[in-house]
């Protein structure tokens, strides 16, 4: 499937309202699609953005593990791009999911 970049962003911003509404199968999906845009088009930024919205919701649904491999390349993107505020998020979200799993150490 491929979608212009403004397609893609529009996916995204329709799975992050359905985060927002609790809808997180909804979410998974439409960002798993965007994600995909993402790759094809090689956007490492939204790429990013699509990993931390998939961890969240994976996170939202207890899928913690899960939430952990989503957050984690939401790191090294953050790490190649040298985004310090993504690697921030990315941080807090793992040591969030962590937490969930009783990974205190």
């Amino acid at each position: 499937m491929t979608l212009t970049q403004e397609k893609a962003e529009a996916l995204y911003w329709q799975a992050d309202k359905k985060d927002d509404n609790c809808d997180y199968g909804g979410c998974l999906k439409d960002a798993t699609d965007a994600l995909g845009a993402f790759l094809e088009l090689k956007n490492k930024e939204w790429e990013g953005k699509c990993y931390t919205l998939i961890g969240l919701a994976h996170k939202s649904l207890g899928n913690y593990k899960q939430a952990i491999e989503y957050h984690q390349k939401k790191l090294e993107i953050a790490l190649q791009l040298g985004d310090k505020g993504g690697e921030g998020i990315a941080y807090g979200n793992l040591g969030n999911a962590h937490h969930n799993l009783g990974n205190y150490k």
